[in-house]
């Protein structure tokens, strides 16, 4: 069967699932694919021109640590929405109201009533500090920018597009917290350019993970790799997890090799991949 089944959405072990290449993520699919396997009801979002007719599904892949170590997945039952205009992050020192205004950023309103601009997506208390992130994606582009709040609720810059050096461009994306007793991590991810100026150059795909632990900020890792999306991340015996449109992605944090893997039916993965061979990088 190739549409979502109840079974899909059931929580099962990563070991039970089949590898799929990362580029799956993000995959489109036919208006033909889409009608036959009854998709329509999970949001699909019509991404094509005059050229081709293809479309996106929402088909996030939900995660969660077991007890005993192993990571579990499931297909998430619920269609994501859009963010809200507004949101509230309640925290001991006060609410922070977040104010969506789409590709034009929008801003975040302290308990102090101090507006700081950005479009946050994430405010969140750990260790005796309040975090909050600034993310933003239109079309190809990304900025996302990291902020501590110091004790009198000043906004405090721990990483931004002009990192590691003035000269220097990330256009990333948030994909993931994971906090733990002792220490929380985020991740981001897409492109850097060494040089903004020198456009003889490629951007890389690169992706950051930082930790918080002991008062500190610091980069843990470095990856050469883009993730499409985030849904959830978990850091694990070594390993980085994240939960995405269609794959989970595991990552061995030691060696940085990478595998992905999917409970979605194999024929959507080959919709995708005829899709890709025909139409290149034009829509994806």
């Amino acid at each position: 069967m190739g549409k979502n089944t109840k079974e899909q959405e059931t929580w099962m072990p990563l070991s039970k699932l089949r590898k799929a290449p990362l580029s799956f993520s993000g995959g489109f699919y036919s208006p033909e694919f889409v009608e036959q396997q009854g998709l329509k009801k999970k949001g699909c979002i019509e991404c094509g021109d005059r050229d081709a007719a293809l479309f996106w599904v929402p088909e996030f892949l939900e995660i969660a640590l077991r007890e005993d170590g192993e990571i579990w997945c499931r297909l998430n039952p619920d269609t994501p929405g859009r963010r809200k205009e507004e949101e509230v992050f309640k925290t001991s020192k006060g609410t922070f109201l977040s104010r969506n205004d789409g590709e034009f950023g929008g801003k975040l309103l302290t308990p102090k009533r101090k507006a700081v601009r950005g479009n946050f997506v994430k405010v969140f208390e750990f260790g005796g500090r309040i975090y909050a992130v600034d993310s933003l994606t239109h079309f190809v582009t990304a900025n996302t920018a990291i902020y501590m709040f110091s004790d009198t609720l000043e906004p405090v810059l721990l990483y931004g597009e002009e990192w590691p050096h003035p000269c220097s461009r990330d256009s990333v994306a948030f994909r993931g917290l994971h906090i733990r007793k002792d220490t929380a991590f985020l991740l981001v991810s897409g492109r850097h350019r060494e040089h903004w100026y020198d456009a003889s150059k490629d951007a890389e795909d690169v992706s950051y993970l930082f930790e918080i632990a002991d008062g500190w900020f610091l980069l843990k890792e470095t990856l050469p790799y883009f993730f499409h999306s985030g849904n959830e991340l978990l850091i694990s015996n070594g390993h980085l997890y994240l939960g995405m449109d269609k794959v989970v992605a595991d990552v061995d944090l030691q060696t940085k090799t990478i595998r992905a893997y999917t409970l979605l039916p194999e024929e959507a993965e080959a919709e995708s991949r005829r899709l890709f061979e025909k139409y290149g990088w034009k829509y994806f």
